[in-house]
């Protein structure tokens, strides 16, 4: 066998500190040897390296990779944080598996739906285990659907399989305060679900029928994620939630457990061993400025401004 032969130079604190070999071990995996200028070369030791040409690749720590998924699902920048993480871990050779821990209530539909899809595509190419620890409901529920395997605890509360929108009506109030709305549309729509008058009972057949097409499009997908019959989907799908137990009963998820049952099935289904990390979206400057507890606070005002000014079509439960 062809073999390269050349000098590798380290520290001489290195090779005493004992660590050289790994360091030999990195250089010869990489071929990248450098060679110091002799201004730098005083404290370094040469040592004579011969290797084959072929790499000596250092085993790969391959690793199962745990995203928690807490609270309620919005839209905006933090739901584009979790598709990242999704998509950067789908890359990640290391990573052969992902356990995504629920306990969320669901939220915006288009939301839930983004990472539905990101889930389905990440566990096309690796396992992923939808591990739902407290409530999996709604939105929570459809990402969930998305996983390979979904792992509940007998105690979770799961389902809520529907749609609600939600649109605050402030006529009486406005008015009270002596406000008066004037508003210039460009059709007799551009303005339902305004928050400053009620809506005309054409608008509420408009908004019905477009929570059907959101609820709809929630049984179609549940039921060819879960290989169930639609009709059967149907069935259970009247916003009720029921406990982790009944819902395996009722084929909306596959195992009774925890997350060290979780951890098994991904090591098993990835051929990983037990090695675990935490994954995490990059926490904005906000979150990072204040505590948990305040960030988590400022999510929820900024939710709930986001109600107020407008109507809209939730996949959520109240149950969170």
């Amino acid at each position: 066998m062809k073999a390269w032969q050349g000098v590798l130079f380290l520290p001489v604190g290195v090779m005493a500190a004992g660590v050289g070999y790994g360091l030999i071990r990195r250089a010869i995996d990489s071929l990248d040897i450098w060679s110091p200028p002799r201004s730098q070369a005083k404290g370094v030791a040469a040592l004579p390296i011969v290797a084959p040409i072929t790499k000596m690749a250092m085993p790969m720590q391959t690793r199962i990779a745990i995203v928690e998924l807490f609270g309620p699902i919005h839209g905006g920048a933090k739901v584009g944080e979790y598709v990242h993480l999704l998509e950067s871990l789908r890359g990640d050779r290391k990573v052969r598996a992902v356990i995504l821990e629920i306990d969320s209530p669901g939220g915006s539909a288009p939301a839930s739906e983004y990472l539905y899809r990101t889930v389905s595509r990440l566990a096309r190419e690796k396992p992923v285990i939808a591990f739902i620890r407290g409530i999996g409901a709604s939105g929570a529920y459809m990402i969930s659907c998305g996983a390979t395997k979904i792992v509940a605890l007998p105690s979770s509360i799961i389902g809520s399989i529907g749609v609600i929108s939600i649109n605050p009506v402030m006529k009486d109030l406005l008015k009270r305060l002596g406000i008066d709305m004037a508003v210039s549309k460009s059709g007799p729509y551009k303005d339902m679900g305004a928050f400053y008058r009620h809506a005309t009972e054409d608008e509420q057949k408009k908004q019905q029928k477009l929570i059907d097409q959101f609820f709809e499009n929630f049984v179609d997908l549940v039921a060819e994620a879960r290989s169930m019959p639609t009709k059967t989907v149907r069935k259970y799908a009247t916003g009720e939630v029921f406990i982790g137990k009944q819902a395996k009963e009722y084929g909306l998820v596959d195992e009774i457990g925890d997350m060290e049952m979780a951890i098994d099935l991904a090591a098993q289904l990835g051929n990983v061993p037990r090695r675990v990390i935490y994954a995490r979206p990059r926490r904005p400057l906000l979150q990072r400025f204040f505590s948990r507890f305040s960030a988590s606070f400022v999510d929820e005002v900024s939710a709930g401004l986001e109600r107020q000014i407008g109507g809209y079509v939730y996949y959520r439960s109240s149950a969170g």
